[in-house]
């Protein structure tokens, strides 16, 4: 199920709220988009420490639909 996006300073508070969760970020990597209609899809992969948890890899499938320009939906699989 697609999920809505939150506003602005919505974005801005649950990715500061993430980011509290982590202790050190020691690598990111992102894929080349794959476009299909009025969706893409992305991965993303980290290497991270989380606060209290050690050090893991992480790959998440993200996928994306835009709508007059502007992302309105986001999906993310782990």
């Amino acid at each position: 199920m697609k999920k809505k996006l939150p506003e602005k300073k919505e974005v801005r508070e649950k990715i500061g709220k993430w980011m509290s969760t982590v202790e050190e970020l020691h690598s990111t990597e992102v894929s080349e988009p794959l476009f299909a209609g009025n969706s893409f899809a992305l991965v993303m992969e980290m290497d991270i420490t989380m606060k209290g948890k050690g050090r893991s890899k992480m790959a998440e499938l993200c996928v994306y639909t835009v709508k007059d320009g502007k992302i309105v939906a986001e999906q993310f699989f782990v």
